[in-house]
């Protein structure tokens, strides 16, 4: 689950992540942030073009393993 998770989580979402996953607590994103960022994203008109990349990115995906069946 988790590589499939990385497969289909492009550019900001990829970064966010690695900083929410960060080891040290004082480099992690608080909930707040990510919040934050979300919004400002989503003011931006950011949402809908990422979500729809990982949409394109998954639906690939899944075509490629149906054709291995």
């Amino acid at each position: 689950m988790g590589m499939i998770m990385w497969e289909l989580t492009t550019g900001y979402f990829a970064n966010l992540m690695k900083r929410c996953w960060n080891p040290d607590p004082k480099k992690k994103t608080s909930a707040t942030d990510v919040c934050e960022i979300f919004n400002s994203w989503s003011n931006m008109g950011m949402d809908a073009k990422y979500f729809n990349q990982a949409k394109e990115i998954r639906l690939e995906l899944m075509k490629s393993k149906m054709l291995q069946q």
